[in-house]
């Protein structure tokens, strides 16, 4: 299994506990208040700012360009 497969089993769990706490905020909110440089995506600095993102990055970053984009957030929400 490879470290990306890996890390999506861990991290999908998760995720699920806290879909629920996500989908009740608003996507594109977070990405606007986390997003300090204003490029549209979230860096792995800007998302430090939110342990549920950063804790979930691996498997949040699913082209693994070391940026989110609001659809790669979204995930969250589902």
């Amino acid at each position: 299994m490879t470290i990306r497969k890996t890390a999506l089993t861990i991290a999908f769990p998760l995720t699920l506990l806290c879909t629920v706490a996500v989908a009740q905020t608003d996507i594109a909110a977070v990405m606007e208040a986390l997003d300090a440089d204003d490029s549209g995506t979230l860096s792995e600095a800007e998302a430090s700012a939110n342990e549920m993102i950063i804790g979930n990055w691996v498997a949040l970053d699913a082209d693994a360009n070391g940026e989110l984009s609001t659809d790669e957030l979204a995930v969250l929400a589902q």
